[in-house]
C-alpha cells in the first residue's frame, strides 16, 4: 500500500535570520507506517530525512566562509523534524536540543570575544618571531666575532708559549754557565789549597810513611858508617885479616858518642893514628 505524504520547505523568521524548515503533512495512519518499518527495511521517515540531508549538503560549497554554519543548519532542521514526529519524546528531545543550542550559542559568544585576542596573539607572535630572528642574527654575528677573537687569542697564547720556552732555554743555559763558572772557580781554589795544605785524611798516611823512611834512613846510615869504618880500617891496615878488622870495628863501637851508637870521629882517628894512618877519608853525611 502506498503512503501519501507531502514534504515542503517553508521559510520563517527566527532571530532575524531566514531558515529552512522541513514540514511533513501526514495522516495518523500514514505517520505510524511512515515512522516504523518491517524487518530489513528502512522507515520512510529515515529515507526522506537522509535524502534531504544529502540534497542540502550538495547545495553548499565548502569554500564558503560560513560553510560549517550552513552545514549545521541542515542537521538542525532535520533534527527538529525528527523531534516533531515523536510526540511522546518531543518535550525531552526539545529540551536536549535547546540545551545544545544554548551551549553552542555560549561557545560562539566566547569565540567572538576571543577573536580580538587571537588577532592580538597573532600580531604578538609575528612580532616575537621578528625579534627572535633579529636576535638570532645578532647572536650569530657575536658568536662569529667571539670565534675569531678566540682563534686570535689562541695564536697569541701559542706565540707566548714558544717565547716562554725560548726564554726558559736561555735562562737554563745562563744558569748552567754560571754553575760551570762556579765549579771551575771552586776547582781552581781546591787545586790551589791542595798544594798548600795536605788534606787531613792523608796526613796520617804521610806521617807514617815519613817515620818509616826516617827509620830506614837511620838503618842505612848505620850500615853506611860501619862500611865506612871498615873501609878506612882496611885502608889503614891492609895486611890485617877480616877477623882482625871486625875486632877493631867492635872496639870502636864500644865507645859510642852522642850520634846514635855510631863510632865517634875522635875514636876512629885515634885508632887510625895508632895504626900509623895519617889521614881518614871524610865521612859521608
Amino acid at each position: 500500500m502506498s503512503i501519501d505524504y507531502k514534504m515542503t520547505l517553508s521559510r520563517h523568521q527566527k532571530k532575524g535570520k531566514k531558515e529552512k524548515v522541513l514540514v511533513l503533512f501526514l495522516s495518523n495512519q500514514q505517520q505510524e507506517s511512515y515512522i516504523c518499518a518491517g524487518p530489513g527495511r528502512k522507515p520512510q521517515l529515515l529515507m526522506h530525512l537522509e535524502s534531504y540531508v544529502n540534497k542540502e549538503l550538495h547545495t553548499i560549497s565548502s569554500h564558503e566562509p560560513t560553510f560549517q554554519e550552513l552545514k549545521l543548519q541542515v542537521y538542525r532542521d532535520v533534527f527538529g523534524c525528527f523531534i516533531k514526529e515523536f510526540k511522546t519524546y518531543q518535550p525531552l528531545l526539545s529540551d536536549i536540543k535547546k540545551e545544545y543550542e544554548n551551549t553552542l550559542a555560549y561557545l560562539q559568544g566566547q569565540i567572538r570575544e576571543l577573536e580580538p585576542l587571537r588577532s592580538r596573539l597573532r600580531l604578538v607572535t609575528e612580532e616575537c618571531d621578528r625579534k627572535i630572528q633579529a636576535r638570532w642574527a645578532e647572536e650569530q654575528a657575536e658568536i662569529g666575532a667571539l670565534k675569531r677573537e678566540k682563534q686570535q687569542l689562541q695564536r697569541l697564547i701559542e706565540a707566548m708559549r714558544e717565547k716562554e720556552k725560548a726564554m726558559e732555554a736561555v735562562l737554563a743555559l745562563k744558569v748552567c754557565r754560571e754553575d760551570l763558572t762556579k765549579a771551575q772557580m771552586e776547582l781552581t781554589r781546591m787545586k790551589a789549597e791542595y798544594w798548600v795544605v795536605v788534606p787531613r785524611r792523608n796526613w796520617d798516611t804521610l806521617e807514617q810513611t815519613h817515620r818509616q823512611n826516617l827509620q830506614q834512613l837511620k838503618t842505612l846510615q848505620g850500615d853506611f858508617d860501619q862500611l865506612k869504618i871498615e873501609a878506612a880500617l882496611r885502608t889503614a891496615f891492609p895486611l890485617k885479616s877480616d877477623q882482625e878488622i871486625d875486632q877493631l870495628v867492635a872496639s870502636a863501637q864500644s865507645e859510642p858518642d852522642n850520634s846514635n851508637d855510631t863510632i865517634s870521629s875522635q875514636r876512629l882517628h885515634s885508632l887510625l893514628a895508632e895504626s900509623g894512618v895519617a889521614t881518614l877519608p871524610p865521612a859521608l853525611e
